[in-house]
């Protein structure tokens, strides 16, 4: 009787698996209405920004900490000042 419950419980599971994966819709990729399309264009435009900047701090970071050592002056400090 347990094997049986086991192998009943087995085969649900693995058809509620497929059936719920048929249908995609409510996928994040795949935004339905126009302003779903309009809320992931904005999230996607926003996650670029945000590697960009992510890249250039790293990319300034690496310079300060990696780059040649220059004598300093005031003129040579002050061109980094806006």
């Amino acid at each position: 009787m347990h094997r049986r419950a086991t192998a009943r419980g087995r085969w649900l599971a693995s058809g509620v698996l497929v059936v719920t994966a048929c249908a995609p819709q409510q996928s994040t990729l795949h935004p339905a209405g126009v302003e779903a399309a309009e809320a992931a264009r904005l999230f996607w435009i926003m996650a670029v920004a945000g590697a960009v900047i992510w890249a250039a701090v790293l990319g300034i970071t690496l310079y300060a900490v990696l780059g040649r050592r220059r004598p300093t002056s005031a003129r040579f400090a002050d061109s980094f000042v806006f």
